[in-house]
């Protein structure tokens, strides 16, 4: 039910139209004095009073209630420091049976005991706790940080379908120029070496080696059957080009730097020349071996290499090399088989070949990859070129931001590309430019010969075509240019193998796009840290275990024989059985024990531990991802984006001028819809345009916001305050008891002086005199003191001083002596006397409300205790911590205190008026009130009143201890009124 006053309110306002209403309501809607406290963070001293004025300004019918959308209202006052999600929490709490409707009491109880009180504490403790995002204003670096992510996920989502595209075309394109099947094909042929006669794993010296060519590689590289094969053919399609070259790599002996003890042992016959070989500068010598030739002239060949000592002391290595020609596989390889003579005496057998296509594009279909992977590199390089010319335009600064992993990924794909297409080119111009040079060999003559004969030629023979010498030189040009397009070919196929990982890094920048796809990436970088630091221990642990290896076994297993090999060795295998088993005792014991060690802590324990990290990882990353949308979603979503935003200007180059720090496009913190579109009024911008780049900016913003949460300190600084507050509380209610005891006991104690000293405690004669002689005995107190004089005056005499006899006491101050003292307390006792009669009444009265005041004493004095038991606990409670603050905030009630301020005015109304009525006869002796005890107990109330509005107010974060020290206070202005 509405109040009187207001129904008179509200027939007052219906007279105004309804725009006046509501500019009306406005214009006091700006002035209630709730809006400060708020602003100031004190929600405590919040009243209800406070809540009434605004409630009743939105509720002019005097329902008792306003809605939701109505209290929405208050968010058009100025300099409210309230957020938009502030006042979504407001209405939370104030409607929490969700009816749209809310009354005053629901209001108030959420303001000063909601979240809304919890929230302004946090935004005490952290101002950016409690931020608003609006869309349309947003900070230069929000701003410039969406253009960034925007830019970047687009130009990933839009890179990985291009990524694809070289991907496939670069690995169609290597898969037939470099043809791989083939390759391995051919190369099976290097490997017969070891099944002849005499196998290759039986060379250990140059005689093993002689009988190794004579016994096995001449069979097997000379069939002179001219039925099966053709001249030069090996087996089957495979046709030699020219010959073999055998090349030797030698050296100059050259002397050993050691003690003359070893020099006297290992060469102690100096004069017969120096026996270091293979130490020297390397150099080459060949010799070639036509396929024309007869077996036993071959054979012939191979024994001048002995006994010509062409394979010395000197010798490093030998290689036996071939240029091998396959037209049904469209192949051209050059083969290695060789032997090297170490230091060690171990002649170790290798093979190598390079096998590539001997016409690279027979099929034109082959150069469509090479065409694609061109056009797409070179877009690359386009769309990369668009971006790093208007950061090199901004200076240093843009060069720097235009910088990253990412654009570092990128360029490496277009630098790498270039290379391989570059690479490739030479290969192919080498390929075609090698028949003209085997072209220079006589190989239809010399064919023509042995055909004609049917057989193979002599050396006489041979020169008839052309002499030695020639055909050694043709040869020579002919392992040189075939050697070259090999190295060049072998060279090409590494770098595709560097550009495959780079296009796997291209592929990485293409996934973070998406959010499903970028799980990968992200909980790789989430990990790196933690597995970075991982692989130090792993590797010192692995490490000790691989050295140790190389220590105990080296000398007798081939993979720990090397320090840095072991690493390897390690990795992929271990100690066999059987060479532990060649160990003495002791090195059992330790072989098996390190096996077993090693076996527990790096392959179990240390590599569960990085699983472990990296799932982890996974795990958080997975968890953060949330539900993100599709590839396809994406895409679609990309499309219409493009489309709606086509005519704006291009982010990219507003990234690159808001970046800029030496002249930055928009120089201002704070970016407006206008401030954005004067910034780049001359690219053409829109209020479109800007308005979108804000509001998105600001929705990225708020999206990358996390809000801060209160840290252990925080917490901790909330517990300390609170904990000394009810401290000082408690300590100032026990003085405050303290001194109302004392205050209660004093016209006790009073009455028993007078009982003591012989005087009546019910005659008021007795009881002035006994005052003034209390009065007399503090005078000269304070006299001895030296002290300012006291002027002690009986109760009578407060309410008949004359206004003349005052001023004639204060012109004579200066002179007040004992004679004087005792004249002007005669003159007092006379005055008293007379009026005598008439302070009868007023005494009886005063004894009554001595009477009345023991009784509010020994109420008060229980209430007091009351409260301070109350105090304690909550002090207890207090001390529970922070995380029951908002519990506290909760239980909160301050209902009591809503009516407060209108029955303290009343009471003091009550008692000025009757404080008015008691001095009134006797206003003119107010100078000498200075010996009334009810004066000086109400001065000393006064001093208490001043104590517990300190004490207020520094118990302000405290909503339970405000309200007791508030029900304090009122019963010491009680007391106050009534004395």
């Amino acid at each position: 039910m509405a109040l009187p006053g207001k129904r008179a309110s509200i027939a007052g306002v219906k007279n105004l139209s309804a725009e006046e209403q509501l500019r009306q309501r406005d214009e006091k809607l700006q002035e209630c004095t709730l809006w400060p406290k708020i602003n100031a963070g004190e929600l405590h001293k919040i009243t209800k009073q406070d809540i009434d004025e605004v409630f009743n300004l939105f509720d002019a019918e005097g329902s008792g209630e306003i809605s939701l959308e109505e209290l929405m209202e208050i968010k058009k006052v100025e300099g409210l420091q309230l957020t938009g999600s502030d006042l979504k929490t407001l209405c939370e709490d104030a409607d929490k049976e969700q009816t749209g409707m809310i009354t005053s009491m629901e209001l108030f109880r959420a303001i000063t005991q909601g979240e809304l009180a919890f929230n302004m504490l946090k935004k005490a403790l952290n101002p950016e706790a409690l931020r608003e995002f609006k869309p349309t204003v947003c900070s230069i670096n929000e701003l410039i940080d969406y253009l960034r992510e925007d830019y970047e996920i687009t130009e990933a989502l839009w890179s990985l379908p291009v990524t694809g595209a070289i991907f496939f075309s670069f690995l169609i394109a290597a898969v037939f120029h470099f043809s791989m099947a083939n390759a391995y094909k051919i190369s099976n042929l290097a490997s017969l070496g070891a099944l002849g006669q005499y196998s290759s794993g039986k060379v250990n010296d140059v005689p093993t080696l002689i009988n190794y060519l004579q016994l096995t590689w001449r069979p097997q590289h000379y069939f002179q059957d001219l039925t099966l094969y053709p001249p030069g053919r090996y087996y089957g399609n495979n046709q030699v080009l020219g010959g073999f070259r055998l090349r030797r790599t030698y050296s100059d002996p050259t002397p050993v730097e050691q003690s003359e003890h070893l020099e006297s042992v290992y060469n102690p016959f100096p004069l017969f020349g120096v026996r270091y070989y293979k130490r020297g500068s390397t150099k080459v010598d060949d010799q070639f071996l036509l396929y024309h030739e007869l077996t036993d002239l071959v054979n012939e060949r191979i024994e001048n290499i002995s006994r010509s000592f062409w394979l010395d002391a000197n010798t490093s290595s030998l290689s036996i090399d071939t240029i091998l020609l396959n037209p049904m596989m469209n192949s051209l390889a050059f083969e290695q088989v060789s032997w090297t003579f170490q230091p060690d005496g171990y002649v170790k057998y290798s093979t190598s070949h390079e096998t590539l296509m001997a016409d690279p594009y027979i099929d034109l279909n082959i150069a469509i990859a090479d065409v694609v992977f061109t056009i797409l590199i070179f877009k690359v390089l386009y769309r990369e070129l668009q971006q790093a010319i208007p950061a090199a335009k901004a200076g240093l600064d843009g060069i720097m931001n235009y910088l990253d992993i990412w654009s570092t990924v990128d360029w490496l794909t277009i630098s790498f590309g270039l290379l391989c297409i570059s690479m490739w080119g030479i290969v192919v111009m080498k390929v075609y430019a090698v028949p003209e040079v085997f072209a220079q060999f006589p190989t239809a003559a010399l064919d023509e010969i042995v055909l004609t004969n049917q057989s193979y030629m002599t050396e006489l023979e041979v020169n008839i075509v052309a002499s030695h010498e020639q055909l050694h030189d043709v040869l020579e040009d002919m392992f040189a240019a075939a050697e070259d397009v090999a190295s060049w070919h072998g060279a090409c196929r590494y770098l595709a193998v560097v550009y495959m990982f780079i296009l796997m890094m291209k592929f990485f920048n293409a996934f973070r796009a998406n959010a499903r796809t970028n799980v990968v990436i992200e909980t790789l970088t989430t990990s790196a840290v933690d597995v970075g630091h991982f692989l130090m221990v792993f590797m010192a642990v692995f490490a000790c275990f691989a050295w140790a290896a190389h220590v105990f076994i080296g000398g007798a297993e081939q993979g720990f024989s090397y320090l840095l090999r072991s690493l390897f060795f390690r990795w992929t295998s271990g100690m066999s059985v059987a060479k532990l088993d060649d160990l003495p005792w002791m090195g059992w014991i330790i072989g098996y024990s390190y096996t077993l060690f090693y076996e527990f802590l790096v392959s179990n324990l240390i590599l569960g531990i990085l699983f472990a990290l990296i799932f982890e990882a996974y795990g958080k990353v997975q968890a953060a991802s949330g539900s993100p949308p599709t590839m396809v979603q994406q895409v679609l979503e990309s499309v219409r984006k493009m489309a709606a935003t086509s005519d704006y200007v291009d982010a990219y180059e507003l990234m690159i001028a808001l970046e800029d720090d030496d002249e930055p496009a928009h120089p201002a913190l704070v970016v407006t819809v206008k401030s954005l579109k004067h910034a780049f009024v001359s690219q053409g911008m829109t209020i479109e345009n800007a308005e979108y780049l804000i509001e998105k900016a600001s929705e990225f913003a708020e999206e990358m916001f996390e809000e801060p949460q209160l840290e252990i300190s925080d917490n901790l600084n909330v517990s300390v305050q609170l904990r000394t507050i009810c401290l000082k509380a408690i300590h100032l209610s026990e003085s405050l008891m303290e001194i109302l005891k004392q205050e209660s006991r004093k016209p006790q104690e009073m009455r028993y002086d007078a009982i003591m000293q012989g005087y009546d405690p019910d005659d008021p004669a007795d009881v002035e005199e006994l005052i003034r002689k209390q009065a007399l005995e503090e005078q000269k107190d304070m006299h001895s003191m030296h002290v300012p004089e006291v002027r002690v005056v009986s109760k009578a005499q407060l309410t008949r001083t004359d206004t003349n006899m005052t001023q004639s006491e204060e012109s004579a101050e200066d002179t007040w002596n004992d004679d004087q003292l005792r004249e002007k307390v005669d003159r007092v006792l006379k005055i008293g006397l007379d009026c005598s009669a008439d302070q009868d009444d007023s005494t009886r009265q005063i004894e009554e409300e001595l009477n009345l005041y023991q009784h509010s004493t020994r109420t008060s004095e229980i209430f007091f205790q009351q409260e301070l038991d109350d105090l304690t606990a909550l002090f207890e409670t207090c001390e529970q911590g922070v995380n029951e603050l908002v519990v506290c905030f909760d239980g909160s009630d301050l209902q009591s205190i809503q009516e407060l301020p209108e029955r303290l005015h009343h009471l003091y109304k009550l008692a000025r008026e009757s404080r008015e009525a008691l001095t009134k006869p006797s206003s003119s002796n107010a100078s000498s009130s200075g010996s009334d005890p009810l004066k000086r107990l109400e001065l000393r109330i006064s001093e208490l009143r001043k104590k517990i509005d300190e004490l207020t107010s520094t118990a302000d974060a405290q909503d339970e201890m405000r309200e007791a020290l508030s029900r304090v206070k009122m019963s010491i202005r009680e007391l106050s009124e009534e004395y």
